[in-house]
């Protein structure tokens, strides 16, 4: 039941990125662009629709994310900011 379980969330991500990319390549570019909040970066916001090359309507903020994803991203960013 286990491996089912893990099969079943595996698909169901698929399906949601797949989704994702399918509204990115019918939208971008469009007039749902313009309007879009998924397009606009700023203060708290990781990265937009077009950097993850996915449509959510809306961009990744800093909110949005895990405490895994989020030391994550600061060791990014702590590389970043070296000489």
């Amino acid at each position: 039941m286990w491996e089912v379980a893990q099969r079943l969330l595996a698909i169901s991500h698929e399906v949601v990125v797949e989704a994702g990319q399918a509204r990115f390549r019918a939208n971008y570019g469009t007039a749902i662009c313009e309007k879009c909040d998924g397009l606009k970066a700023g203060k708290g916001v990781i990265a937009t629709c077009f950097q993850l090359k996915r449509c959510y309507y809306s961009n990744l903020k800093e909110t949005d994310t895990s405490s895994k994803q989020q030391q994550i991203i600061e060791g990014l960013t702590r590389g970043r900011s070296r000489p």
